[in-house]
C-alpha cells in the first residue's frame, strides 16, 4: 500500500492529506527497518575499509595537516576571548528554531524560557557546556521522523533541549577555531564568502580565467567531471576511523563527547535500535562533522601534492586562483570544488595526455572483457538543452569521458564512496564539441566560448558574460537552466503548498503562494526564463491556488473572480496581494473606471478578452540577474571601501548618511555593516554550511535556506516597485476600489485605510482550548469579511445566465449560490433594516419639504408621507408614491422627464395639482451601478404599469444606490424643486441616520478602519496648532519600548501643559516570546489606551502625534476611536531624550514591574511662559542631549552654585539666565547641524536656525526640486542676457589684470577687472588636501579595470591593444576631479591590419579640467624613441574622464573635444616642421627623419587604415571602465573645420555622435611599453596649481618639447605644488623673519 501510494505521488496524482500522513508513517517504518538492517550488517560484517586503507587516509589527512601546519583545536579555555559571543550565537540559533512555528507547544515554550535563562547567566551556562563536554558520555534517545519531500524523504532528529544547547556551543566554537586555524581551503563549500547562485557564477569565471583553457589547436581538451556522492557520503563513515581522523584535529576530549554522542538509541514511536555506523546529521555540530569528512574526501580525490597547490602553499589561494600560473598548468587538474556531496572538478589534457588516459582505460576494458569502449551507447547527456548544443558524441571523446570517470572511481575506496554513473556526469569540451556542460547547485550551465560561435549571437535573459580578468575581453557565455531534479523539487513545493492549505484563511491562501515564489524565484532568476516549461509549472500552480479561493466561495466561474481580487495589495485594497508570474491580461470591463492603465502584453495566460492589452505585471522582471547583481555588488563594495579609506585617512568615521545610495547594494549588502548586531555576527562562522544541515533539525521548509540576513542582508530583493505597478495596472487605487464595498462605508477617501486582518473575535480565540474542529471553523469568519468585502464584484450580474434570488426583506439579489455572502448581506439587513433606512430616508425629505421656506419655494399646501405597505421599500414589480406636494393653485409640470443633474428643463402648458415623490432603494453590483440609469428604468417601467398607484402623471422617482452611495433622480419636476432636491438629497445621504448607522455596522464587519488622513503631518508651518484652546494634543514616542536585557518606556507628552506620562514597560515582558518588535509596539499601544481611559474626558486628547510613522497603523488600530486622530510628524522630535534626564532614566532602571508616572516637566514655566515658548525650551534642551549631553549639562548647570528646587527637573533661573542658556544651547546645535551640511552658520537665515532647533528634516526630493528652481532661475537669465544683449568686447593682451572695456548695443559702458586667465580653475588651498587624499587611491581603483562591452556589428572594426604595465602607471597619475591626456604611440600589427598595439604614452605639460586639458602645440615627434625610424606612429590620445557613476557608452562630443584639440595642435607641428626642413640642406634634412604627424594633417584619412584612437579612461570611485572610439571621417572634417576658432580647447555645440565609431579595447599583460614624460623643469607636467607657463603662439619657444623615458610624477606630487610648500614657510614664519631670511646669505 505504501508503494502504491507513492507511485501516485510520484506521478503528480491528486493525494489527500490525511492519505499522505499515513503513507508517510508507513514510510518510516519501511525507513527505519532498512536502517536497521544497515546497522546489523554493519556490526556483522564491518568494518568496509581494510587497515592499509585505513593507514593510508590517516597518514595523508596527517601529512595535508601538517603541510599546511594546522594547530590542534584546544579544549574550550575558561578565558577564551570570543566565549561570551559564541554562546549568544549558539542560544540565538536555538530561539530562531522556535519562531518558524505558528504556536509552541508546552515543551518548546519550556525550552525557551531556559535559552533565556542561559542568556541572562552567561557564565554559569558556560561553566556548566565545559563541564558537560568533560564528563558526559550517556546521552538520550533521539526522536526520528521523515519529512516527505514527494520526491525524497528527509530524516528529522529531535535532540534533549539540554544536550543540545551543548551542541549548539560546541559547533560555535568549533567552526570559530577551525576558520582561524584555516582547516577548510578554499574549494570546501558551502562557505560562507558567497551564497550558492554566487559560487556558480564564480565557478564558471574560474572554469573562462583557466589560462589556454579553450585553446584546442594540437588537440587539446577540457572534461568537466561531476558526481553526487548522495546518501553514501553520510551512511558510509566509519567512526573509528573519524575518530582517529578528528583527534588530528581537536582535542581529544572533544572528540570523545561527539563519539560517545553518535553512540546512541534511535527511536521511533515502538521500533528502536543503536546507532554504530555512519554520521548522523540532526546535531548541532553535524555540518562541521560532514565537511570534515568531506576534506577526507577531497585529498583522496585530488592526492596530497595537487591538493596543497590548490589551496596554497605558503599562502591560502582564492577561490580558483593561483599565485603562480605554472601552478595552475602543471596538472590535468586545473579546478576543484564540493558542495557538500557534490563533486565538481575540471581537468584539461594535452593530445599525449587525453590519447594516455584513454589507451589506458581501453585496455583494463578488454583486460576485463568488456566491450562498452566500442561504442557510444548507453552514454548519459544532458538532453535538457537543443541538440546542438548538447556533448556531440563521438566516440574519441565518449571514451575519454569514460576513462576520467574509472580514473576518479578507482581512487576511493568502494568501503566509503562507490561513485556511480547514474550519479555522474563527464562533459568534454574539444575541436569536436564547443560545449562544455555541468549543473551545479540546482543550476544547469552550458557554457561556450565566443571563438567557437557560428553566426550571429542570441542575447538571452538566461546568459552571463565571461571576461577574461586580465584582458578583459569577453571570451565565453554561460547559458543557464535549472535542473531537471530541481524543476521536479518546485513542482513538489507548490503541490505541498497546495496540499497544506486545507481550510486556511483567503489570506493564507496567498501568503502560502508568496512565499513558494519568494523562495524560488529569487534564488534561480534569470535561470527560469532559459527553463522550458518552468514557468508553466508556475502558472498552472498560481491558478491552482486562486481555484482554492474560489471553490470555498462555492463557485468555480473565473469572471466573478477577475484579477483585482487575487493581485491587488492587501493596504490599502483590501485584496489579496498575490505575486504573480501568470501575465493573466485584464478584462477591459474591469478597467472602465480606471484613470492609470499599463501597456505592453507579454502573454496570454487568462481565457478573458481584452482591448487595452494590459497585463498584470510578471514578478521575474522585479528581481535583478545575478550577473547585474554581482557586478553591482562588486563596484559598490570597492566605492565603499574607497570611501571609507578615504574618510579613515581624515581621521573621520564614515556615516550610512553617506552611503545611502549603496546600502542595499552588494553581497552581502553594505547594509550589514551597520546593522546593530554586526560585531557580534563577525565570530558566527560557518552559518552557510550550518543552515544547509537546518533541514535535519527544523522539520519545516526555510524560505532563507540560502541566504543568511544577518550576514547577506536582504539580497532577495524588495518589491515595492511591484507593488506600485500592479496597482497601476489594474487602473488606480479608485479602480481597485469600485470593484469593492469601498463606497458603501462612506468613506470619503482611501488613504489612511487600515484592516485589522485578524478581528478581535478571532484573537480572542487563538489560545483557547477549542476542537480541532471549532478551531478550522475560525477560518471562515475572515473569509466571510473578504467576501463581503468583494461583494459587488463576486455577486456581479453580467455572468450570471439563471433567476436571480432576492433575499427576503431586502432589495439584494444573489446572482448565484453564494453562501458566504449571502450570509453577511443577510446579518447586515436583520431587524428590517432596508425598511428602516427606507422609511429614514422618506422622513428626512418630507421632514424638508415641510418646512415653511420649502412650501414658499415650491408654492405647495401641502405635504403629506402615503401609508405604504410594509413591503414595496423590496418589491420592484410596482410602487406607489411615498410622498405627495398639494399645489396651492396648480404645480407647473416640465414638458418633458429629465435626470437630476440636468438643467435645460422646458416648462409650457402642462399643469398638475399633485405631485409625488418615489424613494427607491438598491443593492447594486459592479457591473450595474449606474443609478442614473436605474431611475431613468424604474420611473419608466412603473408609470406605464397599471399596478403602480401614483396620484398623478407629475412626480419624480428618487433611485440610491446603497452599495456605491451613490443618488439620482429622474421624472417631471416642478420649478425649484430640483435646485431644492440637488441639495436636499446631499444632505440626506451623508447625514441620515439609518445610513450612517448602515455604514458604521459594515465598517465593524469588514474590520475597517481610517486614520483621518486628511489631517496633514506636523511641520514647521502648522506647529502653533499644538497650543490651541481647547484642542488636547499628546506627542507620542514608542521607540524606548524595548531595550536589550533592559526596562523600557513609553512616553508620552502633552506639550500644552507639559504633564508627561510615563509607561515602563518591565523586561520580563519580553522573555521568552518571539517578534519582540511587534510585541513592543502593541505594548506601547496598549500603555497609551490605558492612560486614555484611566483620565477624565476633558483630559482626553483629539490629536496624537506618533514621532515614528510605522507606529501610526498599530496606534489606529488599537485605539478604534474616530474621535482621536493619529497624525505623524515631518519634524525630529526628540521626546524620547527625556530618559536621558537622570530623574528619569533612574525610573525606568529601578522598575521591577510594569509601572506608569505621570510628571509635570515644565516644572513652574508657565507662570512666566506662554506654553509655546515653554516648549521651545524644552525642545532646545531635548535637542542638546541629543548633539551632545555632557555639554548640554554643562551649560544648564555650569557650577554647583546653581539652584534647583525640589521636584523640579530643570535648574531655577530668571528670564534673561534661561535666555542665555538657551542661546548658548542653540549656538551648538547650530555648529554641529553646519559642521554636517559643510556649510558656514552665517550661511543660515533665522527660518533656517529654527527648522534647524526643531528638526526639520529636508528631504532630498525638496532638494533637488530647490536646485532645479535655481537652475531654471539661471537659465532664464541667461537666455534673457543672450537675446537683449549682444555684446562685443574687447581684452587687453598685454596684461590680465587690467580693467577690460565691454561694450553693448544698449549704449552703455560697463568697467569690469578681467578675471586671470586660469584664477577661476586653480586648486583651492582648502580642496586640495581632499582632493589629494582621494587621489591617493587611484593605485586601489586601478586593480578594477573594466573594457566597457559595445555590441559591433561591423567585422571591419579597429582594434587598440594597451600593454597593462603602462596604463597602470597612467592611470595612478590620474585625479578623481580633473582629466589627463595622454598620447598614444604604436605600430599596427604585420599579420592584423587592423590591430594596432600602443608601444608608449608620452604625458604632455597641460592643465586639465573636468571636461579639458589645455596642452601646448609643441608635439616631442622628434624624439630618438618616437620618430619614423622605430616604426611608432601615433596612434590618438588618452583621457581620462570623471564620472560621478560609471556610463555605459562615453558621450561623443567630450571626447571630440579632444580630438579637434590635438588637430589644431597637428597643424602647428606640421608647420613647424616644414619650417625646419627649409632651414636646412642635404643630409642635415634625414637626420629629422619624417614629418612628425601624418595623422589628422592630411585630405586623406582613413578611418580603417590609419585610424585616429580616442580612448576615454572613465574614472569612478569604484572602478575604471576603458572605450574606445575611432574619429570617423565625418568627425575628421569636423575637428579640422574647427581649427581656425579653437586652439586649446574644440567646442562642443556642433559635435555629434556620427562622428565617432565604436573601436576594440583590449588590455594585455603579455606585452610591454614604456612612456615618455617631459625631461625639463625638474619633470613636471600638472599646471594646475601654478597655472600654464608657455605660450601657444610662441612657435619658437618648445621647451617642453624634450622628453625622456620615466615615470611621470603623480597628480598632487610636491614637484606640481611648490606654493603650498612656501606657504607652509610664511605660516610658520613671522614676516620680518622671512625678508630676514631671504636678505642674508647665511654661507657667507
Amino acid at each position: 500500500q505504501a508503494q502504491f501510494n507513492r507511485e501516485r505521488i510520484n506521478n503528480a496524482d491528486s493525494v489527500d492529506k490525511n492519505m499522505f500522513k499515513k503513507n508517510l508513517g508507513r514510510l518510516t517504518r519501511l525507513k527505519l527497518m532498512e536502517e536497521q538492517d544497515r546497522q546489523k550488517s554493519y556490526l556483522r560484517e564491518g568494518p568496509y575499509i581494510n587497515e592499509n586503507e585505513a593507514k593510508s587516509i590517516y597518514g595523508m589527512v596527517a601529512e595535508w595537516l601538517s603541510s599546511q601546519q594546522f594547530q590542534k583545536i584546544p579544549f574550550p579555555a575558561q578565558s577564551h576571548r570570543a566565549e561570551i559571543q559564541l554562546l549568544q550565537l549558539a542560544l540565538s540559533r536555538l530561539n530562531d528554531q522556535h519562531n518558524i512555528g505558528n504556536r509552541l507547544v508546552q515543551s518548546q515554550r519550556e525550552e525557551k524560557q531556559r535559552i533565556e535563562v542561559a542568556l541572562d547567566h552567561p557564565q554559569e551556562t558556560l561553566a556548566e557546556i565545559r563541564s558537560n563536554l568533560a564528563r558526559l558520555r550517556l546521552f538520550k534517545p533521539l526522536d526520528v521522523e521523515f519529512m516527505d519531500h514527494f520526491s525524497h524523504l528527509t530524516p528529522l532528529y529531535s535532540v534533549e533541549p539540554k544536550e543540545k544547547m551543548i551542541d549548539a556551543y560546541l559547533d560555535s566554537y568549533l567552526w570559530f577555531e577551525a576558520t582561524e586555524r584555516r582547516l577548510f581551503p578554499n574549494w570546501c563549500k558551502p562557505a560562507d564568502s558567497e551564497p550558492l547562485p554566487v559560487l556558480v557564477h564564480k565557478w564558471c569565471e574560474g572554469i573562462n580565467n583557466s589560462p589556454q583553457i579553450w585553446e584546442t589547436a594540437h588537440g587539446e581538451t577540457v572534461a568537466m567531471f561531476q558526481t553526487t556522492i548522495g546518501e553514501d557520503f553520510y551512511n558510509n563513515v566509519d567512526l573509528r576511523l573519524f575518530r582517529k581522523i578528528l583527534e588530528l584535529i581537536m582535542d581529544k576530549t572533544l572528540v570523545e563527547y561527539i563519539m560517545a554522542h553518535h553512540n546512541v538509541t534511535m527511536k521511533y514511536r515502538d521500533m528502536e535500535h543503536t546507532h554504530e555506523f555512519g554520521l548522523i546529521r540532526g546535531f548541532q555540530f553535524s555540518a562541521f562533522l560532514a565537511q570534515v569528512w568531506g576534506l577526507v574526501i577531497d585529498l583522496m580525490v585530488l592526492g596530497s601534492k595537487r591538493a596543497q597547490q590548490l589551496a596554497g602553499v605558503h599562502e591560502p589561494n582564492r577561490f580558483l586562483e593561483f599565485r603562480h600560473e605554472q601552478h595552475a598548468t602543471c596538472h590535468t587538474i586545473r579546478g576543484y570544488s564540493r558542495y557538500n556531496d557534490q563533486i565538481n572538478i575540471l581537468l584539461r589534457f594535452n593530445k599525449e595526455q587525453a590519447d594516455e588516459l584513454r589507451r589506458n582505460y581501453v585496455e583494463e576494458q578488454r583486460e576485463l572483457g568488456e566491450s562498452t569502449f566500442k561504442s557510444i551507447n548507453g552514454f548519459k547527456n544532458k538532453k535538457c538543452w537543443p541538440r546542438d548544443s548538447r556533448m556531440r558524441l563521438n566516440l574519441p571523446d565518449v571514451n575519454l569521458a569514460r576513462a576520467v570517470f574509472a580514473d576518479f572511481q578507482g581512487r576511493l575506496p568502494a568501503g566509503i564512496v562507490d561513485l556511480s554513473w547514474d550519479n555522474s556526469f563527464v562533459s568534454i569540451y574539444s575541436s569536436q564539441n564547443p560545449n562544455l556542460l555541468f549543473d551545479l547547485g540546482g543550476f544547469e550551465v552550458r557554457i561556450q566560448p565566443t571563438a567557437r560561435i557560428e553566426g550571429a549571437v542570441l542575447e538571452l535573459e538566461s546568459m552571463w558574460r565571461l571576461r577574461n580578468n586580465h584582458t578583459k575581453e569577453l571570451t565565453a557565455r554561460a547559458y543557464l537552466q535549472v535542473t531537471k531534479k530541481h524543476v521536479k523539487q518546485i513542482q513538489n513545493k507548490i503541490r505541498f503548498a497546495l496540499m497544506t492549505v486545507g481550510n486556511s484563511t483567503f489570506q493564507a491562501i496567498a501568503a502560502k503562494w508568496n512565499a513558494v515564489l519568494g523562495e524560488i524565484i529569487p534564488f534561480y532568476r534569470e535561470s527560469i526564463a532559459g527553463t522550458s516549461g518552468l514557468q508553466q509549472i508556475f502558472v498552472k500552480g498560481e491558478k491552482k491556488m486562486q481555484q482554492r479561493v474560489m471553490m470555498a466561495l462555492n463557485s468555480k466561474a473565473a469572471a466573478r473572480f477577475p484579477p483585482v481580487i487575487f493581485y491587488a495589495p492587501a493596504e490599502p485594497t483590501g485584496g489579496l496581494g498575490m505575486l504573480s508570474v501568470a501575465q493573466s491580461l485584464i478584462p477591459a470591463s474591469d478597467a472602465q473606471y480606471s484613470t492609470i492603465t499599463a501597456t505592453g502584453v507579454q502573454a496570454f495566460a487568462s481565457g478573458l478578452t481584452n482591448i487595452d492589452g494590459a497585463s498584470i505585471p510578471n514578478v521575474l522582471n522585479y528581481f535583478t540577474p545575478w550577473e547585474s547583481e554581482i557586478e553591482e555588488g562588486k563596484k559598490a563594495w570597492q566605492e565603499y571601501s574607497s570611501l571609507k579609506r578615504d574618510k579613515r585617512a581624515q581621521g573621520l568615521q564614515l556615516s550610512s548618511d553617506e552611503i545611502a545610495h549603496l546600502m542595499d547594494k552588494g553581497i552581502p549588502r553594505i547594509r550589514t555593516q551597520f546593522m546593530a548586531d554586526a560585531p557580534l555576527y563577525r565570530f558566527d562562522k560557518g552559518f552557510r554550511s550550518r543552515q544547509e544541515f537546518q533541514q535535519f533539525i527544523a522539520g519545516k521548509f526555510r524560505k532563507d535556506w540560502w541566504y543568511h540576513r544577518s550576514h547577506d542582508g536582504k539580497i532577495y530583493g524588495s518589491l515595492e516597485r511591484y507593488k506600485k505597478d500592479m496597482i497601476d495596472s489594474l487602473g488606480g487605487v479608485g479602480c481597485i476600489l469600485e470593484h469593492s464595498l469601498f463606497k458603501a462605508t462612506g468613506l470619503t477617501s482611501w488613504e489612511g485605510l487600515l484592516w485589522n486582518h485578524s478581528g478581535s473575535f478571532e484573537k480572542s480565540k487563538k489560545d483557547a482550548k477549542i476542537t480541532k474542529a471549532q478551531r478550522g471553523g475560525l477560518t471562515n469568519v475572515p473569509n466571510r469579511r473578504f467576501a463581503l468585502w468583494w461583494s459587488p464584484t463576486i455577486n456581479r450580474s453580467n455572468i450570471f445566465a439563471g433567476f436571480a434570488v432576492q433575499i427576503p426583506t431586502t432589495g439584494i439579489f444573489m446572482h448565484g449560490k453564494l453562501t458566504a455572502i449571502q450570509k453577511s448581506l443577510i446579518g447586515a439587513f436583520d431587524k428590517n433594516r432596508w425598511s428602516r433606512i427606507h422609511a429614514g430616508v422618506v422622513g428626512d425629505i418630507a421632514k424638508k419639504l415641510l418646512s415653511e421656506e420649502c412650501q414658499e419655494l415650491l408654492r405647495s399646501r401641502e405635504v403629506s408621507v402615503e401609508q405604504i405597505h410594509p413591503h414595496k421599500p423590496f418589491t420592484f414589480k410596482a410602487s406607489m408614491a411615498d410622498i405627495i406636494l398639494t399645489a396651492v393653485d396648480r404645480f407647473q409640470v416640465s414638458t418633458d422627464p429629465s435626470l437630476l443633474i440636468d438643467s435645460a428643463d422646458v416648462y409650457g402648458k402642462r399643469e398638475a395639482q399633485r405631485f409625488w415623490i418615489d424613494v427607491q432603494l438598491r443593492w447594486g453590483n459592479y457591473d450595474n451601478h449606474n443609478v442614473a440609469m436605474y431611475a431613468r428604468q424604474k420611473f419608466t417601467e412603473y408609470t406605464t404599469d397599471r399596478s403602480s398607484k401614483y396620484p398623478s402623471s407629475a412626480g419624480v422617482v428618487i433611485a440610491i444606490d446603497l452599495a456605491y452611495c451613490c443618488v439620482s433622480a429622474f421624472g417631471y419636476w416642478i420649478p425649484e424643486l430640483k435646485g431644492l432636491m440637488q441639495r436636499l438629497i446631499s444632505a440626506v445621504n451623508t447625514s441620515n441616520m439609518q445610513l450612517t448607522e448602515l455604514r458604521d455596522l459594515l465598517k465593524r464587519a469588514l474590520q475597517l478602519q481610517t486614520a483621518n488622513p486628511t489631517e496633514s503631518n506636523l511641520t514647521t508651518s502648522n506647529f502653533a496648532e499644538l497650543f490651541s484652546d481647547g484642542l488636547t494634543t499628546w506627542i507620542v514616542d514608542d521607540s524606548q519600548t524595548r531595550f536589550k536585557g533592559e526596562n523600557g518606556a513609553v512616553t508620552i507628552l502633552n506639550p500644552l501643559t507639559g504633564d508627561l506620562f510615563l509607561s515602563i514597560v518591565h523586561k520580563s515582558v519580553f522573555v521568552g516570546q518571539k517578534r519582540g518588535k511587534n510585541l513592543a509596539v502593541e505594548k506601547a499601544a496598549d500603555a497609551i489606551k490605558s492612560w486614555i481611559q484611566s483620565i477624565p474626558q476633558n483630559e482626553r486628547p483629539k490629536k496624537i502625534i506618533v514621532t515614528r510613522s510605522r507606529f501610526r497603523p498599530k496606534l489606529n488600530a488599537v485605539l478604534s476611536d474616530p474621535s482621536i486622530s493619529v497624525i505623524a510628524t515631518d519634524l525630529n522630535l526628540v521626546v524620547s531624550q527625556l530618559l536621558n534626564h537622570s530623574r528619569l532614566g533612574a525610573l525606568r532602571t529601578d522598575a521591577t514591574s510594569n509601572v506608569s508616572h505621570r510628571l509635570r516637566v515644565y516644572d513652574d514655566w508657565l507662570q512666566h511662559y506662554s506654553p509655546h515658548t515653554a516648549y521651545r525650551m524644552l525642545q532646545t534642551i531635548l535637542r542638546g542631549f541629543f548633539v551632545d549631553k555632557a555639554h548640554t549639562l554643562k551649560v544648564l548647570e555650569p557650577d554647583h552654585l546653581v539652584k534647583r528646587a525640589p521636584n523640579h527637573f530643570w535648574p531655577t533661573y530668571e528670564r534673561q539666565g534661561w535666555q542665555g542658556v538657551i542661546v548658548r544651547i542653540e549656538e551648538m546645535i547650530i555648529a554641529d547641524a553646519c559642521g554636517r551640511l559643510k556649510i558656514s552658520p552665517a550661511d543660515l537665515t533665522q527660518a533656517d536656525k529654527t527648522d534647524i532647533i526643531m528638526g526639520k528634516r529636508l528631504s532630498d526630493d525638496e532638494a533637488q526640486k530647490e536646485e532645479l528652481e535655481e537652475l531654471a532661475k539661471q537659465r532664464a537669465q541667461r537666455d534673457e542676457a543672450q537675446a537683449g544683449n549682444k555684446k562685443k568686447t574687447r581684452h587687453d593682451d598685454a596684461s590680465d589684470d587690467e580693467p577690460a572695456t565691454v561694450e553693448s548695443t544698449k549704449i552703455d559702458v560697463v568697467r569690469k577687472k578681467a578675471r586671470s586667465k586660469f584664477e577661476d580653475e586653480k586648486i583651492k588651498e582648502v580642496d586640495w588636501r581632499k582632493r589629494a587624499i582621494n587621489a591617493s587611491s587611484m593605485p586601489v581603483r586601478c586593480k578594477q579595470v573594466f573594457v566597457d562591452d559595445l555590441t559591433l556589428t561591423s567585422q571591419a572594426t579597429p582594434q587598440l591593444v594597451f600593454p597593462d604595465d603602462i596604463l597602470q602607471k597612467f592611470l595612478r597619475s590620474c585625479d578623481t576631479r580633473r582629466s589627463v591626456l595622454a598620447l598614444a604611440f604604436g605600430r599596427k600589427l604585420a599579420n592584423k591590419a587592423l590591430v594596432s598595439e600602443v608601444a608608449c604614452l608620452v604625458i604632455p605639460p597641460q592643465r586639465g579640467k573636468i571636461d579639458t586639458v589645455a596642452v601646448p602645440f609643441a608635439i616631442p615627434t622628434s624624439h630618438p624613441l618616437l620618430n619614423a625610424n622605430t616604426g611608432l606612429h601615433f596612434l590618438g590620445i588618452v583621457r581620462s574622464q570623471i564620472i560621478d557613476h560609471t556610463p555605459n557608452t562615453t558621450d561623443a562630443a567630450t571626447v571630440l573635444r579632444a580630438a579637434a584639440s590635438l588637430a589644431a595642435a597637428h597643424e602647428v607641428s606640421t608647420t613647424k616642421y616644414q619650417e625646419q626642413v627649409e632651414s636646412l640642406q642635404g643630409d642635415e634634412v634625414a637626420e629629422i627623419g619624417e614629418p612628425p604627424i601624418s595623422l589628422l594633417a592630411t585630405d586623406r584619412y582613413d578611418p580603417i587604415a590609419n585610424p585616429f584612437f580616442i580612448t576615454i579612461a572613465a574614472i569612478s570611485d569604484a572602478d575604471v571602465v576603458i572605450n574606445t572610439n575611432v574619429l570617423t571621417t565625418q568627425g575628421y572634417q569636423a575637428t579640422r573645420d574647427k581649427e581656425s576658432e579653437s586652439h586649446n580647447t574644440a567646442n562642443a555645440s556642433t559635435m555629434e555622435e556620427e562622428h565617432l565609431s565604436t573601436a576594440l579595447t583590449s588590455i594585455s599583460p603579455q606585452i610591454n611599453g614604456f612612456l615618455l614624460a617631459p625631461d625639463i623643469g625638474n619633470g613636471m607636467w600638472n599646471f594646475e596649481v601654478i597655472g600654464q607657463v608657455w605660450r601657444d603662439n610662441d612657435k619658437e619657444s618648445a621647451p617642453y618639447e624634450w622628453v625622456a623615458v620615466d615615470t611621470p610624477y603623480e597628480f598632487f606630487s610636491s614637484q606640481h605644488r611648490p606654493d603650498h610648500f612656501r606657504n607652509f614657510t610664511k605660516t610658520a614664519c613671522a614676516d620680518d623673519e622671512i625678508d630676514v631670511m631671504d636678505g642674508d646669505d647665511v654661507f657667507n
